[in-house]
């Protein structure tokens, strides 16, 4: 079996404007004010994605399974907030007052990320438990009542961040993802439903390497770093085929 999947690219804007008037009380002097502030960032970003992927069994019950996916992160947006800030006070003529400059527009550093391939293997094992043979909906060969699938996988996945020995600080690490999967089927239990009936576990473990940042200027404000982790989790999921 092929399949080939493909997923658009999407990002969450977010903007944020004030608007601040009103009047200052400078030892009793009333001295008009205006502030506005206008605020652009990108809260959420999701990249163009494009897999291909083949399954394949040799052995009854054992299917083995290949994918590759290309992310699009070279077109990742910056998530640092465009900021623009007007300041406007009019103290009447001779009053102490000394302004503060208007500050420059943020200067935003493209991230620079890379494409990624990821690629990933799995495994299936359907291990026939009991129960008398059966055709099932969907399916060629005949089934037993009750089956009990044993799943194993791994993906890795290369960090698109490139070094951040620049001015920019964003913290990521390659990942190993290591999965595995254990199932009940239960095929035609009945009459009026031909097909199957599926409850799944999983849980899987992500190993972060550690990655250090060394920076190429001493005096960096924020300085070298290392990063590392790990990430787990789990789930179920219920089916049924009619």
């Amino acid at each position: 079996a092929v399949g080939v999947a493909y997923r658009g690219q999407s990002q969450l804007d977010l903007e944020l404007d004030a608007h601040l008037e009103g009047i200052v009380d400078f030892a009793g002097i009333d001295v008009p004010l205006l502030y506005e502030l206008e605020a652009k960032t990108i809260a959420s970003f999701t990249p163009h994605q494009l897999a291909f992927g083949v399954s394949f069994q040799r052995v009854e019950g054992l299917h083995l399974n290949f994918d590759l996916t290309w992310l699009n992160w070279g077109a990742y947006v910056s998530p640092t907030a465009k900021l623009r800030a007007l300041l406007e006070v009019q103290p009447p003529p001779g009053t102490p007052v000394e302004l503060p400059d208007e500050p420059a527009p943020t200067v935003i550093v493209p991230p620079e990320f890379e494409d990624r391939f990821v690629p990933r293997l799995g495994a299936e094992y359907r291990i026939a438990a009991f129960g008398e043979l059966r055709s099932v909906h969907g399916h060629e060969r005949p089934r037993r009542l009750v089956e009990f699938p044993v799943r194993g996988g791994y993906a890795y996945e290369q960090s698109p961040v490139p070094d951040q020995a620049g001015g920019t600080n964003y913290v990521d690490a390659h990942r190993h993802t290591f999965s595995a999967g254990f199932g009940v089927t239960i095929n035609a239990p009945a009459d009026e439903l031909g097909g199957s009936i599926h409850l799944d576990v999983h849980g899987a473990l992500s190993v972060l390497p550690e990655r250090v940042t060394s920076k190429a200027s001493a005096a960096d404000f924020v300085g070298d770093s290392r990063a590392r982790g790990e990430m787990f989790g789990i789930g179920s999921t219920l089916g049924v085929v009619f």
